[in-house]
């Protein structure tokens, strides 16, 4: 145990226990996510495009690690509001997606009037992230984005 790990402990967001960030009970609790089809978001086995569905230059699947609720969405929040970066390879792992080929990661970009103003965009950051604990020599390109943000949402 580090001297950083004694002054600062890390304490289960969900229910503050000491020792991980989300624990064994906490991570019991989390809602699975819905596996849809990524064109017509109606329910799919294993997040496949439905075959009626498919496009020549579209996606063959979407996996969604964790839904974007609750103890997640707190949990992000501290990522993102207060930088704890040890949060993120805590979900990543909670994802069970290490074992996936092929996997593209990528992210929904910020309203280009909030990016400006905040000189960066921690939902890239967050990707690139991920693409570093995969082990993958790539980042996640800007040019290449497959998601596209349609409207300004509220802070």
């Amino acid at each position: 145990m580090s001297l950083v790990d004694l002054i600062y402990p890390v304490i289960c967001v969900g229910c503050q226990r000491e020792g991980r960030y989300v624990c064994l009970e906490c991570q019991e609790k989390l809602k699975k996510p819905e596996e849809i089809c990524p064109n017509c978001c109606k329910p799919s086995l294993g997040g496949w495009v439905h075959p009626r569905c498919r496009s020549k230059d579209g996606i063959d699947r979407l996996l969604v690690g964790l839904s974007y609720k609750g103890l997640v969405q707190i949990c992000l929040k501290k990522v993102k509001y207060k930088s704890n970066w040890d949060i993120v390879e805590c979900l990543y792992k909670l994802c069970k997606l290490e074992d996936v080929p092929d996997m593209t990661v990528t992210y929904v970009p910020m309203w280009m009037k909030k990016e400006q103003q905040r000189g960066f965009n921690q939902a890239e950051i967050v990707a690139d992230f991920v693409v570093g604990l995969r082990g993958d020599s790539r980042k996640v390109s800007r040019k290449v984005l497959l998601l596209e943000r349609c409207k300004e949402t509220k802070t």
